[in-house]
């Protein structure tokens, strides 16, 4: 019975747990084109591209690929599937222009925690936006500024990330609108995976009880 406890506790902890250390995501084994899930992590709506022409070469901090935004497309979002996570750092850049501002904003199940705004331009090198926000399960990236061409080869007020170092979540903020703010899925394991170690601890009490008054009697 013990044993049968302990499996059942060590598996929902698994399952439920977040990777055990950081991870970059550098976007550059992603195949060219429309982004999808990447380590984890659901880029939909953003580009996959190993240009080197302006911003985009001028930023990229590792080769070939960058993340960015086509069409000039804004809001753009990404998501931990299933899971939250630690937002340890991005580099961010822009593909012609000098001047953007990006307003960075972290959710957890809807509700927003965090909101910072960036400045990004199209020469090197790009900004280590370095946030360590320790738990969200959404960030919403929004152009709230253009800036002017400072770069040849194109135009447009696109932007980029590249090298994106995410963890293990740590403790969930109240949102900032002030709702209440909901157990996410790590804290749902570790509740249950503590009343298992609970239940694992009442039941050998028990059997230990009986075993002494049988000796007893």
């Amino acid at each position: 019975m013990k044993k049968l406890f302990l499996v059942l506790g060590f598996g929902l902890f698994t399952a439920f747990s977040s990777f055990g250390q950081n991870i970059t995501i550098d976007f550059d084994s992603a195949p060219q084109g429309n982004a999808g899930v990447i380590d984890g992590v659901n880029f939909a709506g953003w580009f996959i591209s190993n240009t080197a022409a302006g911003g985009y070469g001028n930023n990229k901090t590792s080769q070939p690929n960058t993340a960015l935004s086509p069409f000039e497309a804004t809001p753009l979002s990404f998501t931990r599937v299933d899971d939250p996570f630690r937002l340890v750092s991005i580099q961010l850049g822009a593909g012609w222009n000098c001047g953007m501002t990006l307003r960075m904003e972290g959710f957890v199940q809807g509700g927003k925690v965090f909101e910072e705004d960036v400045m990004v331009d199209g020469t090197a090198p790009a900004t280590d936006w370095q946030p360590n926000w320790a738990a969200v399960d959404e960030v919403v990236v929004t152009r709230t500024v253009n800036g002017n061409l400072c770069v040849g080869g194109g135009a447009g007020a696109h932007y980029l990330m590249d090298d994106m170092v995410i963890g293990p979540p740590g403790e969930i903020k109240k949102p900032l609108s002030g709702g209440t703010s909901v157990p996410t899925m790590t804290q749902w394991g570790l509740f249950l995976f503590g009343l298992i170690v609970l239940t694992m601890g009442v039941v050998y009490i028990y059997n230990l009880s009986i075993s002494t008054a049988k000796v007893e009697e």
